[in-house]
């Protein structure tokens, strides 16, 4: 592994484990307040995306480690389109479910943490596309 390759394996995993829980979580915050805000009112706007935001890192960080792991050993051997990125975030979550139930909050929250985490990497995706390939 040249050095290069070295860097870039270790910017996939950065990358992912820093950004895609917080575009999760503001995905799932815009969406949250939108239903309480139909339904309810905002009470406590700032309250409720301090609570989403520190939750990302801890539901959302460890599904965006091993993301960033898989996506970044792919990115090895070839340049990772999105279908793949995806598919590796799919079986992330559901490694994720399989080993640490209390994260995913059942099959409800496997579905809340599957949709953000295939938005944050969908944009992480766009983001850094032409910073994928280490060759």
């Amino acid at each position: 592994m040249t050095v290069k390759a070295a860097i870039h394996f270790l910017l996939i995993i950065v990358i992912s484990v820093v950004l895609a829980p917080v575009i999760g979580g503001i995905a799932f915050f815009a969406v949250r307040a939108a239903i309480d805000l139909a339904t309810t009112g905002l009470d406590d706007i700032k309250g409720l995306f301090v609570i989403v935001m520190i939750g990302t890192y801890a539901v959302g960080g460890p599904i965006a480690l091993l993301a960033g792991i898989l996506v970044a050993i792919i990115n090895l051997w070839r340049l990772p389109s999105l279908p793949v990125i995806l598919a590796a975030i799919l079986a992330a979550n559901v490694a994720v479910l399989v080993v640490q139930p209390v994260i995913g909050f059942g099959w409800g929250g496997f579905f809340i943490n599957l949709v953000s985490s295939l938005f944050a990497g969908t944009i992480c995706w766009l983001l850094f596309r032409r910073h994928l390939s280490a060759r």
